[in-house]
């Protein structure tokens, strides 16, 4: 996927949010809680390549963050724009759970050990 089709598809499917400052309601992108200040919101990058940034209260900020990290101790490798991307789609709409990441790791670990144990009899 390149650069131009990752820009069509956040102005598309993920909006043009100001990278400046968030929207002047002052909610956040996922849960839609008010705050009483944009100070209060957290800025989140979705990827860093092209710059997209969403503001998020501190609580979905958490989740998005978690499952970030979550993806690319899955995966062993750099989420890259692409990765990010659909994390994020899947965030949004509630397509995973941490819950079913932490299944993804656990079932990966045992795999691990799995082989550790056969390399090692």
């Amino acid at each position: 996927m390149n650069l131009s089709v990752i820009t069509d598809c956040l102005s598309q499917s993920l909006g043009t949010d100001s990278l400046v400052k968030p929207d002047t309601r002052y909610r956040c992108v996922k849960c839609k809680t008010k705050m009483r200040s944009w100070k209060e919101l957290h800025p989140h990058h979705v990827t860093y390549a092209p710059s997209l940034v969403k503001y998020l209260c501190c609580n979905c900020h958490a989740r998005i963050t978690h499952l970030n990290l979550l993806r690319a101790r899955i995966s062993y490798e750099k989420l890259t724009s692409e990765i990010r991307l659909e994390v994020w789609r899947q965030f949004l709409e509630e397509e995973i759970t941490e819950e079913e990441y932490a299944a993804s790791i656990q079932w990966f670990n045992e795999f691990k050990k799995k082989l550790k144990e056969r390399a090692a009899s």
